[in-house]
């Protein structure tokens, strides 16, 4: 049966942490956007101070949460930020000031691979549908609004889905299922590409899909009966016959190249 959609994790697969974020600038940043609110509430909370205790709060209960196959709840720590510099919010108000201190990748130092958009918009002119599966502690309805910052276009997939949409993170199904279920397609009509062996491809296996496993030059690992097949670069996803693609030779050089072995670039 022909595949019917091609779903990409996000981090380290179609974006590279290029450098760490400038966290002076982030949470100023951040701080720009949450402070209407603080004033709103009539509360004089020195807002870089409390972003700097919440995303502190948020990564150190990630580790935990996902180890127990739960996703972080945003809002509900935001909550308890906001608490302990002194203001008892409502679930309400935490849930408007966690949606607004989200900022753009870019200010976390992450950018697109150099064939992301080339590889996107060839699968967008294809009879396939492409969703975006990925972890994070934001919902879509944060995220996908700030995808512009990484200059990718919304218009090029179908389907969002993050783990927070439904709180529980990869390789548990459920974010799989969701996106299966938006896309309306079984689990056996897709493929999935991903760069975390136990996260992306082991989970993705688990429920009959077809898995690409995305190295970016991890020519030292060894390979894994989980990956049905494994790549470097993502434009190599029109190399392996997958697709309803004609003329694999045309289809085997991206118009932005780059080279394997690119561990250190990348």
């Amino acid at each position: 049966m022909p595949v019917r959609a091609v779903l990409f994790d996000f981090g380290d697969t179609l974006i590279f942490q290029a450098h760490q974020p400038d966290e002076a600038a982030l949470y100023e940043a951040m701080a720009a956007q949450v402070r209407p609110l603080l004033k709103k509430w009539n509360t004089r909370i020195d807002a870089v101070g409390l972003l700097g205790d919440l995303y502190q709060a948020v990564e150190e209960a990630q580790s935990e949460r996902r180890s127990r196959g739960l996703e972080v709840d945003g809002p509900f720590v935001t909550q308890g930020a906001l608490a302990a510099h002194g203001f008892e919010s409502s679930e309400e108000q935490a849930r408007e000031f966690w949606k607004a201190s989200a900022v753009g990748l870019p200010l976390w130092g992450w950018q697109l691979f150099p064939d992301s958009l080339d590889t996107l918009r060839k699968l967008r002119a294809m009879p396939v549908k492409v969703g975006l599966v990925s972890n994070s502690y934001y919902t879509a309805d944060t995220r996908v609004p700030l995808l512009h910052k990484l200059d990718l276009p919304e218009r090029l997939f179908d389907a969002f889905v993050f783990s927070a949409d439904v709180m529980r993170p990869k390789p548990r199904p459920e974010p799989f299922l969701r996106a299966l279920d938006v896309l309306d397609v079984g689990a056996a009509d897709c493929v999935f590409v991903g760069d975390v062996l136990d996260v992306d491809i082991m989970g993705a296996k688990a429920l009959g899909m077809t898995t690409v496993w995305k190295l970016n030059g991890r020519q030292e690992v060894p390979p894994a009966d989980e990956a049905d097949y494994t790549i470097h670069d993502l434009w190599e996803l029109f190399t392996l016959g997958l697709l309803p693609e004609g003329n694999l030779a045309q289809a085997a050089q991206s118009p932005t190249p780059h080279a394997d072995g690119n561990a250190e670039r990348y």
